[in-house]
C-alpha cells in the first residue's frame, strides 16, 4: 500500500486524501445517528475535515519542497563550478516531468561547459596530461575541427579536416591561411569566406562537391570562440551519406503511392475479367491467375518494406524464436531465389553439410534476411556469373556465406552498407532498381538474434557476406 501511494502524483494523493476524509466524515455521521446527541458529532466532523486536509497537505507540500531544494542545490553546484559532470537527479514519480526536464537541462549545461573548456584549451594551448588527452580526443573525431584567427590563419586542424577535404601534407597546416589550403575546386563553391570570418554570429552552409549529391556534400559551421572572440572555430562534416539516405527515403515514399496502385489495378482488372468473361479457356484462366498471384506478391513485398521501415525507425522490430530445422530453412531460402538466378543464367552453387544443429530463431525473418542477401547477390552479378551459398557450423555458431562474382562494394562505402536507404554511388548500382531497405532490415534481424554480419568485397571481383548466428 505504501509503495502504491509513493508512486502516485501529488494531485492523485490529494484526491485520495479528500476521498478518505469524506469517508471518515460519513462514518462519523453514521455512528452519530445511532445516538441521540447528534450535534457534537457534526461539530467533530466539521473540525476533523479541515484538520485532516491541512495535516496531509502539509506533508505533501513538505515532500515537494524537498524536491525543489534538491534541484536548487544541484543548480547552485553547476553555477558555482562545483559539479563538472552530469549527475541526474533521482526520479520520483510524483514529479517525474519536472525532474526529467531538470536532467535534460543539467546535461545540456554540463556539455556546453565542457565544450567551452575545450575551446579555452584550444585557444590558450594544451600543456598538461589531461590537455593532451583532450587533444587526442580531437584527433580521433570524425568531424573536422579547425581553429583560425580573424585573418584566417590556421592555429590548429585535426586529421579529420584533411581527410574530409582531401588535403595533402596535413601535418603542415599550422600557420597557413585557411583559404590557401582548401582545394581550389572546393574553394570556388564556398560562399564569401572573408564575410564568414568577419561575421559576429554563427554561420552554417553546405558544399556540394560536384553536380550530384553522390559526388559529396560537406557541412561547414563556424562560430567565435567563447573565451577569446578573436578566434574562430570551424566544423567540417561529411554528410554525403545522410543526404543520400534522405534522398532515397524521399524517392521511395514519393513512389510508394504509384507502386501500391499499380499491382492493385492489375489485380482488379484481371479479377474482373475472370469474373465477367465466360469465354476464357483453361490456359487463359491459369495465366490470369498467375498474373494476379505475381502482382499480389509484389504488393506484399512493398507493404512489408513499408512496415519494415516503420519498425526499424521506431526500434520496435521484434523476433519470435522457435526451434527450426536448418535443412528446411535452407531449402525454403533456395527455392525463393532460384528463379532469380535462372532468369540471369547465374550458376547457383549450394554447399550444406549433412548434419547441422537446429536453430532457435525466428524462421520467417531469417529466411527473409538470407533471401535479401542472395537476391542482392543475383541482382548485382552480371549474367552467367556465379553465386555461392555455403553453410557451416563453427563451434556454437552457424555461418551462412553468400559469395558472388558481381560489382563489388567500394571500401569507403562498406561502413554505410547497413544504413537505411543507403545505396552505393557506383553508376552501375544506381542503374539497378532498389530502395536501400533490405540490408538494413537484414542487419537488424541478425543483431536481434545475437549475431553479426561480416563483409569482404573487392571492386569488379565480388562480395562475400557472412551471417553468424548463435545456435541457442
Amino acid at each position: 500500500m505504501s509503495s502504491l501511494i509513493h508512486n502516485m502524483t501529488t494531485k492523485q494523493r490529494l484526491v485520495l486524501c479528500y476521498v478518505l476524509s469524506c469517508l471518515l466524515i460519513w462514518g462519523i455521521l453514521l455512528w452519530g445517528n445511532s445516538y441521540s446527541d447528534v450535534v457534537p458529532v457534526y461539530l467533530a466532523a466539521i473540525v476533523a475535515f479541515p484538520v485532516l486536509i491541512v495535516l496531509v497537505g502539509s506533508r505533501l507540500l513538505a515532500r515537494d519542497v524537498q524536491v525543489f531544494n534538491s534541484l536548487e542545490n544541484r543548480l547552485s553546484g553547476l553555477l558555482s563550478d562545483q559539479e563538472s559532470q552530469f549527475v541526474p537527479a533521482p526520479i520520483m514519480n510524483s514529479d517525474q516531468p519536472l525532474i526529467l526536464a531538470w536532467n535534460r537541462l543539467a546535461e545540456k549545461l554540463v556539455r556546453q561547459e565542457s565544450l567551452e573548456v575545450l575551446e579555452e584549451k584550444l585557444c590558450c594551448g594544451m600543456n598538461s596530461s589531461s590537455d593532451q588527452l583532450s587533444m587526442q580526443a580531437l584527433e580521433n573525431l570524425s568531424e573536422g575541427i579547425v581553429l583560425t584567427n580573424e585573418d584566417g590563419i590556421i592555429k590548429y586542424a585535426n586529421q579529420a579536416f584533411s581527410t574530409i577535404l582531401n588535403i595533402a601534407n596535413s601535418n603542415e597546416l599550422n600557420s597557413k591561411v585557411l583559404a590557401d589550403v582548401i582545394p581550389e575546386d572546393l574553394f570556388e563553391r564556398i560562399p564569401d569566406l572573408e564575410r564568414m570570418i568577419r561575421a559576429n554570429r554563427p554561420m552554417n552552409f553546405e558544399i556540394v562537391m560536384g553536380n550530384r549529391t553522390s559526388d559529396g556534400v560537406i557541412s561547414v559551421r563556424t562560430r567565435r570562440m567563447v573565451p577569446c572572440d578573436q578566434m574562430l572555430l570551424w566544423y567540417f562534416s561529411d554528410i554525403t551519406q545522410d543526404k543520400l539516405a534522405n534522398e532515397m527515403r524521399d524517392q521511395f515514399l514519393s513512389s510508394a503511392t504509384h507502386e501500391l496502385r499499380t499491382p492493385l489495378a492489375n489485380i482488379k482488372a484481371y479479377a474482373e475479367t475472370l469474373q465477367l468473361d465466360d469465354d476464357l479457356d483453361v490456359e487463359e484462366h491459369k495465366n490470369f491467375c498467375n498474373i494476379i498471384n505475381s502482382e499480389a506478391t509484389r504488393l506484399s513485398r512493398l507493404v512489408d518494406s513499408l512496415l519494415d521501415i516503420k519498425q526499424i525507425e521506431a526500434g520496435s522490430l521484434s523476433i519470435n524464436r522457435h526451434e527450426t530445422d536448418l535443412a528446411r530453412l535452407i531449402d525454403e531460402v533456395c527455392e525463393n531465389v532460384r528463379p532469380q538466378m535462372e532468369q540471369k543464367q547465374i550458376t547457383f552453387n549450394v554447399t550444406v553439410p549433412p548434419k547441422l544443429s537446429k536453430l532457435n530463431v525466428d524462421k520467417d525473418k531469417i529466411v527473409a534476411s538470407l533471401v535479401n542477401l542472395l537476391g542482392n547477390a543475383a541482382k548485382y552479378t552480371m549474367e552467367e556469373g556465379e553465386v555461392r551459398f555455403r553453410v557451416e557450423q563453427v563451434g556454437t555458431f552457424i555461418h551462412f556465406h553468400v559469395e558472388d562474382t558481381g560489382i563489388g562494394i567500394r571500401e569507403e562505402e562498406i561502413s554505410h552498407i547497413f544504413d537505411q536507404f543507403f545505396r552505393s554511388s557506383d553508376p552501375r548500382v544506381q542503374d539497378i532498381p532498389g530502395n536501400g531497405i533490405g540490408l538494413a532490415y537484414t542487419n537488424e534481424v541478425v543483431e536481434l538474434h545475437g549475431g553479426q554480419i561480416l563483409i569482404q568485397s573487392e571492386i569488379d571481383k565480388g562480395t562475400q557476406f557472412t551471417v553468424q548466428l548463435p545456435i541457442q
